[in-house]
């Protein structure tokens, strides 16, 4: 049902001409397989779209946890490395990984390959970077960051969307670079941020967008991150 790098070949095994045997929607029947024929013909770009809305629909169909969710995540990881955006792949992989060992257990050779692929991605995200402009995080200033357009007079921009929170500032500057790249279009100016945080269990740093507005503009940004196969929530500034 999914199509994974075994050495330097690509293996398919397209779903069957029945939806119901799998007990999926034809929705992700046919998202999976334009994406995989896509792929097959070496068309990456345009094979993109058609597996985030199959991992996106596996994981509302099978659950977060799925090996059929890790597979998709897998896939579409492939997808990103395939066109050069090592820093998406490398999240996507490492994503994958953690639905795999659950669904499968961390032996399993599909895991381990998986995990593996992850490690190269970030090598590659990391040597990348080391070659361009990094994408500066602003550190917080309620002073330095302007009004978000469309948002009315009187009424704080206070609200923010959070896209994930590492022990490591190193780990959460990388990954924070690497969702500012792949997610540009869809935060639109909206700045990414790295949060410093003291908490029970020690520091903690978190990746935040800019304040954007009132309660609902945070949530219609949340749910394009989350269709772009991005965990995230709304927080008060």
């Amino acid at each position: 049902m999914c199509f994974w790098h075994l050495g330097v070949y690509v293996v398919f095994a397209l779903i069957g001409a029945s939806s119901l045997a799998y007990g999926q929607s034809a929705a992700l029947t046919q998202n999976h397989r334009q994406g995989a024929t896509l792929f097959k013909a070496g068309k990456f770009d345009e094979a993109i779209p058609f597996l985030e809305r199959a991992a996106a629909l596996s994981e509302r169909e099978f659950g977060p946890t799925a090996s059929r969710t890790g597979f998709e995540v897998k896939n579409l990881a492939t997808l990103h490395e395939k066109v050069g955006n090592s820093g998406r792949a490398a999240i996507l992989y490492q994503r994958a990984a953690k639905i795999l060992t659950t669904s499968l257990g961390a032996g399993h050779p599909v895991t381990r390959e998986t995990i593996a692929q992850s490690l190269q991605a970030d090598i590659r995200a990391r040597n990348e970077e080391s070659q361009r402009t990094p994408i500066t995080l602003t550190p917080p200033s309620h002073a330095s960051l302007p009004r978000p357009s469309g948002t009315p007079k009187g009424e704080p921009a206070d609200w923010k969307v959070q896209l994930g929170a590492f022990t490591s500032l190193d780990n959460a500057r990388k990954v924070g670079t690497g969702l500012g790249r792949s997610l540009k279009g869809v935060l639109q100016g909206v700045a990414l941020e790295i949060r410093e945080a003291q908490t029970g269990s020690g520091r903690i740093y978190r990746i935040q967008t800019s304040p954007v507005g009132e309660r609902p503009v945070a949530r219609a940004l949340c749910a394009r991150i989350q269709a772009n196969i991005v965990p995230c929530f709304i927080t008060k500034y």
